[in-house]
């Protein structure tokens, strides 16, 4: 770790711009009515995001979720999800990890998905708790991937630590892996909720929600016609 930790997380500012463009992102992924069938579509959007590009993903899942809305909908059409998937990055282990975690679904009768629904109802004391759990019981889901899913369902504090934050904090002198997607991987268990501690420490410097952080980053790195141009559109949307 650095020695002037202090000094180093004074030295990322996020401009006015960023931080906007962060909150209107949020508002676009956010899941604004959450119950089992939209918290299921969410997570089949986190293993799409997979080692991809946040464009790619969020417009493959566009598509999959208008007729995907359940897991035992999906188990009993997997042929037919299968093209969906020829877009992105890792079909094939996406299509795995999708089936794997329908049946998952079924299978616990959604046991872990209703503790989360019951404790977005009831104060959401049990953050981190749950992104743990979710992590480790199911399938196609680490840290980074339970973290943005808990994002997408409105809680403020995880931090799915990807490829932009593990370059923002190798910049910054930490001896964090960045992963390629091919043989290196990025930071899990203990090693992540290190680094998630830390992205939360540069956050409260800046007087910001860790995930607005994370956001942020995105904004800062993704700034493509096609991001404006979905911004755009989210826009006209929720204003029309």
């Amino acid at each position: 770790m650095p020695s002037k930790r202090k000094a180093m997380i004074s030295t990322a500012k996020f401009s006015a711009e960023e931080i906007d463009t962060a909150h209107r992102l949020f508002e676009m992924e956010r899941v604004k009515e959450i119950d089992l069938s939209s918290i299921y579509s969410a997570g089949i959007y986190c293993i799409l995001a997979i080692g991809d590009r946040w464009i790619t993903a969020e417009r493959t899942h566009r598509k999959i979720k208008k007729r995907f809305k359940t897991p035992e909908y999906t188990i009993t059409h997997l042929k037919e999800l299968r093209p969906y998937l020829d877009s992105i990055r890792w079909y094939n282990e996406k299509f795995i990890y999708i089936k794997n975690f329908s049946l998952w679904w079924v299978g616990t009768k959604a046991e872990l998905p209703l503790q989360i629904l019951n404790d977005l109802q009831n104060g959401r004391e049990k953050e981190f708790e749950l992104r743990n759990a979710f992590a480790k019981g199911a399938p196609g889901f680490q840290e980074k991937g339970a973290s943005l899913l808990l994002l997408k369902l409105g809680y403020e504090n995880v931090v799915p630590v990807d490829h932009w934050e593990s370059i923002f904090l190798k910049s910054m002198g930490y001896d964090i892996k960045v992963g390629d997607y091919k043989t290196v991987s990025g930071p899990r268990g203990k090693e992540y909720l290190e680094y998630e501690s830390i992205i939360r420490e540069f956050a409260e410097k800046q007087g910001i929600k860790p995930y607005i952080f994370h956001l942020a980053l995105l904004a800062r790195n993704s700034r493509s016609s096609k991001l404006l141009g979905m911004l755009r559109d989210s826009d006209a949307i929720t204003t029309a």
